[in-house]
């Protein structure tokens, strides 16, 4: 039938963001240190992941179906996130990746979710973000004035150089 399938992408190592938080000489954020980004705590026990999977559980949303592509490393912690948020374990995708050197990227990661849950896939319309983002506008409200049959791809610019080094 219709509506969207979401794909959360959330297999990065967040390398950058583990070795700033080792690095932190307060201690302050020591308690974060091997917790996946998508898992970051937001309030209390709720996660960005627990954020997602609420904006697309909205009755505002035609949201089918979610998956979450992970990496081999984080799969554990994403699997026992899932059995707490009582999230279908098998929407979780395990890429396989171990390392940086043997990641697949975003694009990667997406061909390989489509590849892996094809038939369950099918020809719906995919809604994919990434696991380790807030986003600060009404997601409803911006697919409802998309061009229909058409791809879009929702992105901001960063004029800073700084900041564009940070991000990678």
């Amino acid at each position: 039938g219709g509506g969207y399938v979401a794909v959360i992408l959330a297999a990065g190592f967040g390398t950058r963001f583990q070795k700033n938080l080792s690095e932190d000489v307060s201690g302050q954020f020591s308690h974060l240190i091997g917790v996946p980004k998508p898992l970051l705590p937001i309030q209390e026990e709720y996660c960005l992941l627990d954020l997602w999977i609420k904006k697309f559980s909205s009755t505002e949303f035609d949201v089918k179906t979610v998956y979450i592509v992970t990496n081999d490393s984080t799969y554990q912690q994403i699997l026992m996130w899932a059995r707490r948020a009582k999230f279908p374990e098998e929407n979780i995708i395990n890429d396989g990746s171990t390392h940086n050197s043997n990641r697949l990227g975003a694009c990667g990661d997406l061909q390989f979710a489509i590849q892996h849950k094809a038939s369950e896939i099918g020809q719906s319309d995919l809604i994919v973000v990434a696991g380790d983002t807030i986003i600060d506008f009404e997601l409803p409200r911006f697919l409802s004035v998309l061009p229909k049959g058409k791809d879009v791809v929702c992105f901001y610019k960063i004029t800073d150089v700084e900041e564009m080094s940070r991000r990678g």
